[in-house]
């Protein structure tokens, strides 16, 4: 009985740990990492579809890269982020800003589109007029 007992805890020390060491890297590279290693690593959390976790990290990014010509893209995948988190009225507010800010941009139409779409999406059923 005892020694099944301390087996489980093993096991649950050892599973504590893992996700400790899995969350650490995220957290070092928010925190002290590069703008490219940011840059890498929102990428990778982006393509994953893990927008809570690359959320930040853009959000970072864009006071770095404001001024730049990366800006448009880097502000493009947080917009996506929001969205994808079910961040409805921030992602309708960003591409909105978005396609304001950069109307002659590669992203403007398909910013604009969001756009109308979240507000779609926030909008109450018209019987409730």
């Amino acid at each position: 009985m005892l020694k099944s007992l301390n087996i489980k805890y093993f096991f649950l020390f050892i599973t504590l740990a893992g996700m400790l060491t899995a969350c650490s890297n995220y957290n070092r590279i928010l925190k002290n990492g590069s703008v490219q290693e940011k840059y890498d690593l929102a990428k990778k959390y982006y393509n994953k579809k893990d927008y809570i976790k690359a959320s930040p990290l853009f959000d970072d990014l864009l006071t770095y890269y404001r001024g730049t010509d990366s800006i448009e893209q880097i502000y493009y995948y947080y917009s996506y982020c929001k969205f994808g988190a079910s961040e409805i009225d921030l992602a309708s507010y960003h591409f909105k800003n978005l396609y304001e800010t950069y109307p002659k941009g590669q992203f403007a139409e398909e910013a604009f589109y969001m756009y109308a779409y979240c507000e779609y999406l926030i909008a109450q059923p018209y019987y409730l007029d």
